[in-house]
């Protein structure tokens, strides 16, 4: 916000599901036309974790995610901190990857 405040940076979309109220005059991202267009940040563990730790460190981030000082912090940089479950965030990512396949094929993008 500081680099907006400042007029070094200006702010094209943001990437939440609704407008934030730091940026009340910025679309979304998804009212942009780009559907499912959610910035997005998850915590992952390596392929075949105990199911017993996967619901550990899920209670434990989502304790940690409605604390009242983290929220606090988060609402100054505009961060809607929104949790799920395991099977949530993976139904998250699998209805995702199709998208984003799609959007790299079309527009030809390729690792450098």
């Amino acid at each position: 916000m500081q680099y907006v405040e400042a007029g070094k940076l200006r702010v094209l979309a943001y990437g939440g599901r609704a407008r934030s109220p730091l940026l009340a005059n910025v679309p979304t991202v998804a009212e942009m036309g780009v559907p499912e267009g959610v910035l997005w940040i998850g915590l992952m563990a390596p392929a075949r974790t105990p199911a017993a730790i996967i619901e550990k460190l899920a209670q434990s981030v989502a304790k940690a995610v409605t604390a009242t000082d983290l929220l606090e912090r988060f609402k100054r940089y505009g961060i809607d901190a929104v949790g799920s479950t395991p099977e949530q965030f993976r139904a998250q990512i699998a209805r995702e990857i199709p998208q984003w396949r799609d959007v790299i094929q079309s527009a030809n993008i390729k690792p450098e």
